[in-house]
């Protein structure tokens, strides 16, 4: 399952201060995993979190205020509903090869490509297809691969789109970890990042920072619900079910689009 954070150089504590949390280390168990990111990550994620408004004064307007308003996906939990048929598509995409799963319900899973290269310039830039299981789609999977192709080519649209439906167990049942992944989805927009521990204290519990990175490693919708947007409070960027060059390139995708976005 896809996981948070891929594995960085730390950030100053600074970074996070504009989001009122003074520096705070990461918790033991993930210390001990934590190793550096690659070259020049370090500068590039400082950059992105200095430039992350507060959570507590979002602004309208922008790309990310005006997906806030649409990003409340349906959750079926009915009881003793019958088990349904799950279709698959694969989408081509700039990082490599999305599988993803779903019904007539909802979106049950995407499977994250692991990358050993970081795509190239004219790579990164090419149009997401549909490269298998196009002629079974259902609604949920066509609203999936829609929005994809928005995030990876033209996040301008991302406001205009639905966030698709889930339908997977772990959003369906009440818990902290659908709570935490729920707030993720509304509170942490395209091109910011948020530490475990601010997770935590938006998801209600400030004392949380383990159990919201179990959170992000049980994410089975990444990207939509953008578990990559999560790093330590020290600044290292914590473990990813894609990887650390995937991570890295989803923050960095988002910061260029962010600032393209605002001209």
């Amino acid at each position: 399952m896809p996981g948070a954070g891929s594995r960085g150089p730390g950030l100053p504590g600074s970074a996070f201060r504009a989001h009122g949390e003074a520096r705070a280390a990461p918790p033991r168990s993930a210390a001990r995993r934590e190793e550096p990111l690659l070259r020049g990550a370090g500068d590039s994620l400082r950059r992105l979190l200095r430039r992350s408004p507060s959570f507590s004064s979002r602004a309208g307007g922008d790309l990310s205020s005006t997906m806030a308003a649409r990003l409340v996906p349906n959750v079926s939990s009915k009881e003793g509903e019958s088990q349904c048929e799950e279709k698959h598509v694969v989408l081509l995409s700039p990082v490599g090869k999305l599988e993803i799963s779903g019904c007539e319900t909802g979106l049950h899973e995407i499977k994250l490509p692991k990358m050993s290269v970081l795509p190239s310039g004219a790579e990164s830039s090419a149009a997401c297809e549909v490269c298998e299981g196009a002629e079974e789609m259902t609604e949920p999977l066509k609203q999936c691969t829609a929005w994809l192709r928005a995030y990876f080519c033209e996040p301008a649209r991302m406001a205009s789109l639905p966030v698709p439906a889930f339908h997977h167990p772990l959003l369906r049942r009440d818990s902290f970890t659908r709570q935490v992944l729920w707030t993720l989805l509304r509170d942490v927009k395209f091109g910011e990042a948020v530490s475990y521990k601010q997770l935590a204290v938006l998801a209600g519990n400030s004392r949380a920072a383990r159990a919201v990175g179990g959170a992000m490693r049980s994410n089975p919708i990444p990207i939509i619900i953008p578990c990559h947007r999560v790093i330590c409070s020290s600044g290292q960027s914590g473990n990813y079910g894609g990887g650390n060059l995937l991570k890295e390139w989803l923050l960095s995708h988002e910061k260029l689009q962010k600032e393209k976005l605002a001209y």
